[in-house]
Parts: C-alpha cells; structure tokens; sequence
C-alpha cells in the first residue's frame, strides 16, 4: 500500500469487518509490527504507509494478522499459517480463502495433546485414519498386520 487512500480503504475494510464484534478497529492495526493504536488511527502515509499491517479477520474476538497461526478445529492436522494475501496455508489440505470458510470453525488455541494418533496408508489413496485412544490404534495396526503377514 502506497497511497494514503489505500491505507483509509483497507482501515475501512477493517471497520466493517470489526462490526457485530466486541473488537475495536484500531486493534486490528499494526505499525511495524506493535498495536499502538488506542483510538482511530490517522495513518499518515508520512509514517511509511509499508510499514501498518491490518486485520485479515477476527476469530474468538481476537484480531488474526498475517503470520499468525489458527487452528482448525474438526481434524488431527489443525495448524495453519494466514498468508500475504489472506489465505490460509497449512494442514493436510493445505490451501483456504478467508471467502469461503466459516470462521466459526477456526480456533486460536491449539488442540490438548493425548493419545491421538495418525496411521497414513500407502497406496490408499492417502488415507489416514484417527484413532482417539491408544488401543483403538493397536488393534487396528494388528488387523493391518495379519492381512498382510498372514
């Protein structure tokens, strides 16, 4: 962003985004790199206009910037980085639009770690299979086991 105009649109951009939430908009501005804001930013372009970084969404009420990790909360793969242009990278699908997911299915905090565990077959097309306890796991590699060694 180069011109002041560019930075007053994506603040506005910012505004509505903001709207129906308990966030105010100036917590949805960086300037190089810190919330410094308390009140409506004037953002002069005189301050670098390269140097502000702006809101791409607001999950939990919290400000999410480019950076910053979320996490997915219906898979064992939730981790995903928000990118430059607003997309999420990450996870075993790799690739999101803000667009087109539902923000209600993304969380800040990371998932409790337990006895989770992942088996990915070779040839099966990339499956993987969950299991949620330890035992569940077992048995299924001991299934898997006697299908191929008899």
């Amino acid at each position: 962003m180069e011109k002041n105009k560019d930075l007053y649109l994506e603040y506005a951009r910012v505004i509505k985004m903001c709207e129906g939430t308990p966030v105010k908009p100036w917590r949805c501005v960086k300037y190089k790199g810190d919330l410094i804001f308390t009140e409506h930013p004037a953002l002069l372009t005189s301050f670098d206009s390269r140097n502000y970084d702006f809101a791409v969404a607001i999950i939990e009420d919290t400000p999410v910037f480019v950076g910053d990790t979320v996490y997915y909360k219906h898979n064992y793969h939730p981790e995903h980085i928000v990118t430059m242009d607003g997309y999420l990278v990450g996870g075993e699908h790799g690739y999101y639009n803000w667009g087109a997911i539902n923000k209600y299915d993304w969380t800040l905090k990371p998932p409790k770690k337990n006895n989770v565990a992942t088996i990915r077959v070779i040839g099966t097309e990339n499956k993987s299979y969950f299991f949620t306890d330890k035992s569940q796991k077992e048995r299924f590699e001991k299934a898997i086991e006697s299908l191929f060694l008899g």
